[in-house]
């Protein structure tokens, strides 16, 4: 019994070191990914092949970030059915600030606290963490869709899927026989594959963008798995992991060098929208924090009927000593 007691602290301890440096190993591991990757693919052919981009393709790219932008934050705003009041601007707002936070917390979970941006209240913060939740569910089962059409079918048949899930959206937003429900959960399908096709059209653009040169029903197949590879939790962004998986999936359509900076590329997908989203996040926390504030000044002008009511203790005068007059030269 005592010498188990030793030993099950020790394990503790060992766990807790391990929970507390578990964010710098993650760092750790990720550097280790990328230079075994960019060892096997020569420094010299990934100078040259980071020197060789096609400005006009990454230009593209780049500017895909703003109809992938707009449409998530239009996502959010019919999520977030509580807020009556929240326009597109904010929704904007809120996108971009829950992207600054995703560059720091794990797992996205500046997603998961959008709901609190606008008055910072436990109800509005587990909604927006159930609706981000339904966000996710959705991605995930568009992605797994996408890695079988990919798989089974061919690009028309992706691109006819989305025609026709465009019609079905249509359908069911007019007619009255509809129950809201499916009317809602048809609007976020719809939403939701057509930013993955934004998704897929900016990852595309970075392919161009490097030289890499792929058969669409190939490009379909075989990227959804390696954006799920980046997906595991090993590293922060999926850094290395979906460098790796690029990688391995196109070994024999590109080089290794041209697939490395894919997978840099494939990186700004986190950065841009983060960094961009930074003054955004100063904005809005100023702004709940002082819309909380009024809530709570309100609240205590409600109690106790009007400023004016509040009465300020008398002062002693008794208590002053009045201070000797100073002689005049």
């Amino acid at each position: 019994m005592n010498m188990a007691a030793p030993g099950a602290r020790w394990k503790g301890r060992v766990l807790a070191g391990l929970v507390k440096s578990w964010p710098w190993l993650k760092w750790l591991l990720a550097a280790v990914m990328l230079g075994a990757l960019y060892y096997a693919a020569q420094w010299r052919e990934l100078w040259r092949a980071l020197w060789q981009l096609d400005a006009g393709w990454l230009l593209c790219a780049m500017a895909l970030f703003v109809p992938q932008t707009l449409l998530s934050a239009w996502r959010w705003r019919c999520l977030a059915r509580w807020d009556q009041t929240l326009s597109l601007g904010v929704a904007v707002a809120h996108t971009l600030a829950a992207a600054a936070l995703n560059l720091t917390f794990p797992a996205k979970m500046g997603d998961f606290l959008r709901g609190g941006f606008r008055h910072m209240k436990p109800q509005h913060f587990i909604a927006g963490a159930v609706c981000t939740l339904r966000e996710k569910i959705a991605d995930v089962a568009v992605l797994l869709i996408l890695v079988g059409l990919g798989l089974w079918c061919s690009a028309s048949t992706a691109v006819t899927s989305l025609a026709l899930l465009a019609v079905c959206n249509c359908v069911t937003a007019v007619w009255p026989a509809c129950s809201p429900p499916w009317r809602h959960t048809m609007r976020l399908l719809w939403q939701t594959a057509l930013l993955w096709a934004l998704h897929m059209l900016q990852i595309a653009c970075f392919f161009r963008a490097a030289g890499v040169l792929v058969p669409w029903d190939t490009f379909l197949a075989r990227t959804p798995l390696a954006l799920f590879a980046g997906l595991i939790p090993l590293t922060p962004w999926g850094l290395g992991t979906r460098d790796l998986a690029l990688a391995a999936l196109f070994a024999d359509v590109a080089p290794t060098a041209a697939l490395a900076v894919v997978g840099l590329l494939m990186t700004t997908r986190y950065l841009v929208p983060g960094v961009v989203g930074l003054p955004f996040l100063t904005i809005v926390s100023s702004r709940a924090l002082r819309e909380r504030i009024g809530q709570e000044l309100s609240a205590v002008i409600d109690r106790d009927g009007d400023m004016r009511s509040i009465v300020l203790p008398p002062r002693d005068e008794s208590a002053e000593v009045e201070e000797p007059a100073i002689p005049m030269a």
